[in-house]
């Protein structure tokens, strides 16, 4: 695995102002893409995916999730003229802070085997992980070492 840092902006190569990837191998990508979709299939066979959970799904577009956001509001609130709040939590940078943990065992309750998972969370887990910029590479390296 290696993070490669890229400006958010053209030209600004403050380091405050960078987004950090993280490059991982191929065959891991792929097996972790088909874990998903079969994990999705699943759920979603079970009918446990939330209503209003419009990402990664058949036949739902973002531009429903904002239709009917903007239903919620419009009725119930501004013709009632009351006060009101919605929160909505994109996580989708959030990978890096999933407890692992609680991650396996959610995707065991929704019927996904051991093996696929010990997989995916063993190579996250015992990764090094290395800097490259356009400035070089690191010599250094966090993570854990074993």
């Amino acid at each position: 695995m290696t993070d490669v840092e890229l400006p958010k902006k053209a030209m600004v190569y403050d380091v405050t102002k960078m987004r950090t990837i993280l490059l991982m191998n191929l065959e891991f990508n792929i097996n972790n893409k088909k874990l998903a979709r079969d994990v999705m299939k699943q759920i979603e066979a079970l009918n446990l995916v939330p209503r209003e959970q419009y990402g990664s799904r058949k036949h739902l577009q973002a531009i429903y999730a904002a239709l009917n956001k903007r239903l919620t509001m419009d009725f119930p609130l501004r013709q009632r003229r009351q006060a009101g709040a919605l929160c909505s939590n994109d996580a989708k940078s959030c990978y890096g802070r999933i407890v692992h943990a609680f991650a396996i065992l959610c995707m065991l309750k929704f019927g996904v085997q051991l093996p696929p998972l010990i997989s995916m969370f063993q190579c996250l887990q015992q990764a090094d992980h290395k800097i490259w910029t356009a400035y070089g590479d690191s010599t250094n390296t966090y993570g854990l070492s074993l």
